[in-house]
Order: C-alpha cells, then structure tokens, then sequence
C-alpha cells in the first residue's frame, strides 16, 4: 500500500484533519508520516482503520484512487460481472480484452478474471473458440465455501459444469449453503442468483435434455428454502421451469408475457432461450 499514502494525505488536508487524528489508535507518527510520503506500506487492517478516522469507507477511497491512476487500476471478477450484466454490443468485446489482458499473468488471480471473462463471453457469443476453463473449474472445486462475489460468479457461470455431473452435485450443495448464509446480509442479491440458477438449469435442460437430473436440482432448491418469500421475477422462474418440465405450451406463453411487463431484462433472457434450435426440439412455443 505504498502507493496509497500520498492520496490519505491529499484527503486529509482537504478534511482539515491533522496527522494525529489520522493515525490515532493506529500507528506511531513517525511511520505515519514515511506512509504518508510513500515509502511505507500498511497493514490493511490498519489502513482500514485510517480511513475510519477520516469517516470515509474503502470503496470511496478506492473509487478516488482509480480516478487518480487509471493507469494503475486492476481490474476485478466484481468488473468482468458488470460487463457481462451490461448485455449491449461491446459485452463480449469488453470481455474478450480482458481475457487477454490477464492470460498470462504470473498472478492466480488475474488467471482466474481471465478464465471467468471467457467463459462469459462464450456464453454471449457461442461461436468463438473453446474457453480456456481448467483454472475456473479448479479454483472453484478447491472452495470449501464461497463468498458472496464467488457464488455469484459460480451460478453465472454454472453453465461450465454441465458436462460434469460428479462435480455439479457437490458444488451445488455449496452453492446453497453459502446462499443460506448470505442471504440475511444481501436479500435482493440472492434472491436474483437464484432465479439465475434456474435460467442456467433450463440452460442444461436443453443442452443435455437431462430432464431427471433438472428435477433433482429443483428439487433441491426448493428443500433448501422452504421459508423464503422470493420476488416476482424469481416466481416466475421457477414456474418456467415447472412449465417447461410439463411441456406446459400455455403455460410457458403466460410466463413471458407477465415477465414483459414486469421485468424486461428476465423476459429478454428467457425469450432468447426458447429461440435456441434446442428449446424448440423439446417445446415448441412461438414468441
């Protein structure tokens, strides 16, 4: 954290503060001020606590130094998710760039952005060369929990275990403890994952036609939260899947009209999915 010293002192004389009521509590003044002028580095739980004194979170600290050194900024699995949300023309383009900007990095995490920037722009653009997935896949059956940022991006990209059916179970049980645990801190999140995770099970449906398989996990889900009141969106999910599984045609035609007018982004998601050659094979619904 050399480089952050300089930046604390810039925010701290803008605040009117004195050094002391920066590193009161934290550090002796003479460590301070070197940290201050950049020639020291800080604990990060110690520096947390400068900003603290200074009333500023770390994400507004970090969000001024990016603006600052744009050149300096590293780039995150929390950027290459935002760029897949963004679902607009230059998605996969954005996330292709990363992919190759990280590749061959000499840091596991870097490798690990780069494998998850693939993976997604494949899943928007089916059509380019195979992904690279072992360090992903890896990195995912090595956790023996997940974070709230790595559930998030294993059901996103749920999609790389389809053809892995020893795998699958295991992380899906992890997937829903750790959205049990979260749940209490980011509702709407995981209420959102969630309905993700069974786009991606309708995904593995017609990709596989495993329909027993789709039905376990559903099954699954729904054991899991029992208690849980979900959105609308996320409702109407489940109720796809049901539909689907049925080969309810009426059904599944009600679904996406009650999702056009609520949620237009879920609507786009499963209109494209019932385009697929793969959809039409097992339920053939006009759109």
């Amino acid at each position: 954290m050399k480089a952050y010293g300089p930046l604390i002192k810039k925010i701290r004389l803008s605040k009117h503060c004195t050094q002391k009521e920066v590193y009161s509590g934290v550090t002796s003044r003479s460590f301070y001020a070197k940290f201050e002028a950049g020639e020291y580095a800080i604990e990060a739980s110690k520096f947390k606590r400068m900003l603290e004194n200074m009333n500023m979170s770390e994400p507004e600290f970090f969000f001024l130094y990016d603006k600052e050194n744009p050149a300096n900024k590293r780039i995150t699995i929390r950027d290459v998710l935002d760029s897949y949300y963004d679902f607009n023309l230059h998605s996969v383009d954005k996330l292709l760039v990363i992919h190759r900007d990280n590749k061959t990095s000499e840091i596991s995490s870097d490798r690990l952005i780069s494998s998850a920037a693939y993976a997604l722009a494949w899943s928007l653009k089916p059509t380019i060369d195979h992904w690279p997935l072992v360090n992903l896949r890896e990195y995912f059956t090595r956790l023996e929990s997940f974070s709230l940022l790595e559930l998030e991006l294993f059901i996103t990209t749920f999609f790389i275990f389809f053809d892995d059916e020893q795998q699958m179970e295991p992380l899906l049980s992890k997937a829903i403890a750790a959205a049990t645990t979260w749940r209490s801190l980011n509702p709407d999140l995981i209420d959102r994952l969630i309905g993700a995770l069974y786009v991606n099970m309708i995904q593995l449906l017609i990709t596989n036609d495993e329909l027993e398989k789709a039905a376990c996990l559903d099954k699954k889900l729904l054991d899991s939260f029992t208690d849980s009141s979900f959105s609308l969106t996320t409702q109407l999910y489940f109720t796809f899947f049901k539909a689907f599984l049925a080969e309810d045609r009426e059904q599944v035609k009600n679904i996406l009209c009650l999702l056009k007018t609520n949620d237009r982004q879920a609507y786009t998601i499963l209109r494209k999915i019932i385009q697929s050659t793969a959809f039409r094979k097992i339920l053939d619904v006009s759109s």
